[in-house]
């Protein structure tokens, strides 16, 4: 729809039958504000021209009571907008909002702001598919960083995404329309494609960074969690008569799962501290917290194996015997297998026996013997050959 065709049909008529009066709570989409907007900003140029008529002044009235409704209906349901690009000769615009959301009651912090790309490009470049496509670019990649993000990189990565849009969308909206030279189209398209690449960049830091945060606070809370569990078993020892008993054995048991979890989860502070941690940021915060909250357990889990092979004497660590082995040796060889798994891995290997080894090895034969087999059949065609 074009400028001209929009004021033959701007009439106040044609304004109500074209934006309708808006029901209670009723939904607004952001392209049904785009419309709103363009009508609005058609009427608006039209009575600012020197002949304007008073039927125009009116479709101008009506258009802006009409866009404001929607205004308020879309910041109603999706935040209030802080930033927007709207097209002039086309139906057409990018915006972001803001708003506030509710967390759960067990958070500290009980709101936080979301920041949402809004587009509405189809109008605009439906006579440029290289261009819509590089809009779509921006769609895909705002769906990613609206769902990894938070805080501070969320607001940078929409902000780049919105001028990135709407940089697009500055060369389609032109009285003459998209431009069709592929020349020209091509330098639009390699321009947006190297900010893209920008942006994807700081996405991907910002996703990793992201991605630590959450998983140490999962391991944090998996952590509490370890040592509330911890508590109520020492209690139910303890009503048990199990510290009457032989406490030296029952602390050294609780020693030892606090050492594991607490090595577990230094080993992966240390990781993310020389930048060696990988972890999916795309898997979703829930999944992430819930993986690192699984963490110290699996920590507690490994030392107290390797706390009952010792004590059944399967393996010898130290040349101590098992009389000399005190609470703080546990807890010393406790921290030492939630820290390293690959060093628990090695010692509860080498009491199962090291099959992974045999199978290398037997793996390696079998390939030996089939390299041999094929020198064979090598040299015996060579040899036919030759005869």
């Amino acid at each position: 729809m074009t400028i001209e065709a929009a004021h033959a049909n701007a009439a106040p008529r044609g304004i109500k039958a074209a934006l309708p009066q808006l029901h209670e709570n009723q939904t607004v989409t952001f392209t049904d504000l785009a419309l709103a907007h363009y009508l609005r900003q058609t009427c608006f140029y039209r009575a600012a021209q020197l002949d304007a008529s008073s039927e125009d002044v009116a479709s101008a009235d009506i258009a802006d009571k009409a866009y404001r409704d929607r205004l308020q209906a879309f910041e109603r349901d999706h935040g209030s907008i802080v930033r927007a690009y709207w097209c002039t000769y086309e139906i057409s615009g990018v915006a972001i909002t803001e708003q506030k959301v509710r967390r759960p009651w067990w958070r500290l912090w009980r709101t936080e702001t979301r920041e949402r790309l809004h587009t509405a490009t189809d109008w605009a470049t439906r006579d440029s598919p290289e261009l819509a496509h590089q809009l779509h670019k921006v769609d895909n990649l705002t769906v990613r960083a609206d769902e990894v993000l938070r805080g501070t990189a969320e607001n940078i990565a929409m902000q780049l995404l919105l001028c990135a849009g709407s940089h697009v969308l500055s060369y389609v909206d032109r009285k003459g329309g998209a431009p069709r030279d592929p020349a020209t189209i091509r330098k639009v398209v390699e321009r947006s494609n190297a900010e893209l690449a920008d942006i994807r960049r700081h996405y991907k830091l910002a996703g990793e960074n992201a991605t630590r945060i959450v998983y140490a606070g999962g391991m944090l809370r998996g952590a509490i969690l370890l040592a509330a569990l911890s508590g109520i078993a020492g209690l139910v020892l303890w009503a048990a008569g199990a510290f009457d008993r032989d406490s030296t054995t029952t602390w050294t048991i609780l020693a030892t799962i606090a050492a594991g979890g607490t090595g577990s989860s230094i080993s992966v502070l240390l990781r993310m501290a020389r930048g060696s941690f990988s972890q999916d940021y795309e898997v979703g915060r829930k999944t992430t917290r819930r993986l690192a909250m699984a963490r110290p357990f699996v920590g507690a889990a490994f030392a107290v194996m390797i706390f009952l092979l010792l004590k059944s004497g399967l393996v010898d660590i130290g040349g101590l015997k098992s009389n000399e082995q005190t609470t703080y040796f546990y807890a010393a060889v406790g921290f030492l297998a939630g820290f390293s798994e690959r060093w628990a891995r090695v010692i509860i290997g080498g009491v199962l026996g090291d099959d992974d080894a045999s199978e290398k090895k037997d793996n390696r034969k079998d390939g030996a013997h089939a390299d041999a087999g094929k020198r064979e059949h090598v040299d015996g065609r060579d040899r036919v050959l030759e005869g």
